[in-house]
């Protein structure tokens, strides 16, 4: 007989794998011209520039905001984890050009679903900083990280999330 008041499982582990969602070098935040990110106050995380086009997804969970200029991408890990991919600095000015989204919000996603298209080329010819900036939102949750800098393919692990205890 089932219980029917039973506590539900959760998914939550207090290790979390956090995997590159694009091909490039992965540099600590403090490199990332423009203190918003380099000065740590969002959250920890990296950067990655880019020498590819498309961005998927760096961990399984659920896309909790998509940008209006969708240079911007939150997603809510199954583990609670909560990531800002960020394309770029200040290429909100660009208006959504040069950005195309593969997903939708509170669309589930599985670590490596495509998430945006982007124009490398047109985002360095307009002057921007193509920069793709991984920040982890409830850092205050996690242990620090150590990012390595490194030539990165997508989908290899960048680095582990520990909870706090």
């Amino acid at each position: 007989m089932k219980k029917l008041f039973s506590k539900k499982k959760t998914a939550m582990t207090d290790k979390i794998q956090v995997y590159s969602p694009i091909d490039g070098k992965c540099v600590p935040l403090e490199q990332v011209k423009d203190p918003v990110f380099s000065d740590g106050s969002m959250g920890y995380g990296c950067a990655i520039i880019p020498s590819s086009n498309e961005i998927y997804s760096p961990i399984s969970g659920k896309i909790a905001s998509i940008f209006p200029t969708n240079h911007a991408i939150g997603i809510v890990g199954d583990n609670g984890e909560e990531l800002l991919l960020h394309v770029g600095v200040n290429t909100v000015e660009l208006e959504g050009v040069g950005f195309i989204p593969y997903v939708k919000r509170n669309e589930h996603v599985e670590m490596g679903t495509l998430l945006l298209k982007i124009d490398l080329e047109l985002i360095k010819q307009k002057g921007y900083d193509p920069d793709v900036i991984l920040i982890l939102l409830n850092s205050n949750r996690y242990e620090q990280i150590e990012v390595v800098p490194k030539m990165t393919k997508r989908g290899e692990a960048l680095f582990p999330l520990k909870l706090k205890t």
